[in-house]
């Protein structure tokens, strides 16, 4: 699967849905007491706009998370 596919055009409603979306899971987190890299932040803003595709920003917060 091409994880890196070509921008998606995007609604402004589905922008919107992405960013409340993305806004509730960064919120979830910080409930836990944890805290989202700036990293993770900037991909979901990334997939919000339609720039990346969610598996693509699930894979690459894996990757951050597991160095060594």
């Amino acid at each position: 699967m091409n994880l890196i596919s070509k921008p998606a055009t995007l609604s402004d409603a589905e922008i919107a849905s992405r960013a409340v979306v993305a806004a509730n899971a960064i919120g979830s987190t910080e409930l836990e007491g944890l805290s989202v890299s700036a990293d993770l932040r900037a991909d979901l803003d990334a997939w919000c706009e339609g720039e990346m595709t969610i598996e693509l920003v699930i894979e690459k917060a894996k990757a951050r998370h597991s160095r060594a």
